[in-house]
């Protein structure tokens, strides 16, 4: 029994204290371990998250090497920026990130050739999921893009034009008359 005063003047009134707390505990416990839950799965959600988007930088990054590296000595700049994407490409599908990660990833290549661009590399874009209850916070996916620009050397053929251009005025002038002209066109001053 507790005892209830009010007032100034003290009134009292005797009251039955309900002790009865059954299913008090196993409410906090439910409440507890469903937030607990709740940031343990998020979390593993953003590390896988996380760990996705360091597998496409990593292969996007193999990929723009491989581009930026590639030069087969063409004759034309856009064949060996050709040669240079497809070698890429397959590079980058090497690493079957769709079948072995479930990630869908499109790539481009940029370089001074296709596009007015001040680097050269790839951009790769890719989805994740950004909620692990999709019914929760919403399902849509985040759209991630993974950027690997660096800066080509020129290509042989560009370093033939550049010093073609550099000794005759025009990129076009040296064809064909290399025998009459006693120069070294892959020079070193590209």
């Amino acid at each position: 029994m507790s005892r209830i005063t009010i007032g100034f003047l003290v009134r009292v009134k005797d009251i039955q204290d309900n002790l009865n707390e059954k299913g008090q505990a196993a409410i906090e416990f439910v409440l507890v371990i469903g937030f607990a839950l709740g940031i343990t799965f998020l979390f593993i959600s953003q590390s896988f998250s996380a760990t996705k988007g360091y597998l496409v930088h990593y292969v996007n990054f193999v990929g723009s090497r491989v581009f930026l590296t590639n030069d087969r000595g063409s004759r034309t700049v856009n064949t060996n920026y050709r040669i240079a994407e497809r070698e890429a490409r397959s590079q980058i599908e090497s690493f079957s990130l769709g079948d072995n990660f479930d990630i869908d990833m499109t790539c481009r290549f940029q370089s001074f050739i296709n596009v007015d661009a001040l680097f050269t590399g790839s951009i790769c874009e890719f989805e994740v999921e950004t909620n692990f209850f999709p019914t929760m916070g919403g399902g849509d996916p985040a759209k991630l893009v993974s950027e690997s620009l660096l800066g080509k050397e020129p290509t042989r053929a560009t370093c033939y034009e550049l010093t073609c251009e550099g000794i005759t005025g025009t990129r076009t002038d040296c064809e064909g008359q290399e025998e009459s002209m006693d120069i070294t066109m892959y020079d070193n001053g590209c």
